[in-house]
């Protein structure tokens, strides 16, 4: 059982596995994701998933966030092309979701996450961890 009443019969890994959002939409290889629940100001675009359904799925795409400068309102967005792995897989019968997100910068990482990487959970999905 997913979300409210949504129940797979026997499926392979990769159509049981599912990522959520921030609305508990459960989608598999999702094309977007929204990063940052609370004012969706970071998000994942254009995701082309290469592996799905395994301990770990992977991707590229573009992580689109909102500059807040002057304000959130009057700010800009950002486009970053990323790799992200969905990993932390958790099954539940016959239905699994990966709960961790790793979000890589494939050019220059920007002032907010100097290592070059994010870690975000999906569980909650309030903001990098």
């Amino acid at each position: 059982m997913l979300g409210s009443g949504f129940a797979l019969a026997e499926t392979t890994d990769s159509e049981g596995t599912f990522l959520l959002d921030c609305d508990a939409t459960a989608s598999r290889e999702p094309v977007s994701v929204v990063l940052t629940c609370a004012d969706a100001g970071a998000g994942l675009d254009a995701l082309r998933w290469t592996s799905w359904g395994e301990a770990e799925a992977e991707a590229q795409g573009i992580l689109r966030t909102t500059v807040c400068e002057p304000s959130c309102a009057e700010g800009s967005v950002e486009e970053h092309r990323v790799r992200v792995v969905a990993s932390d897989r958790r099954a539940s019968g016959t239905v699994s979701t990966y709960r961790s997100l790793t979000v890589t910068y494939l050019d220059e990482a920007p002032p907010w996450a100097p290592s070059g990487t994010e870690h975000y959970d999906v569980t909650r999905t309030g903001g990098p961890i």
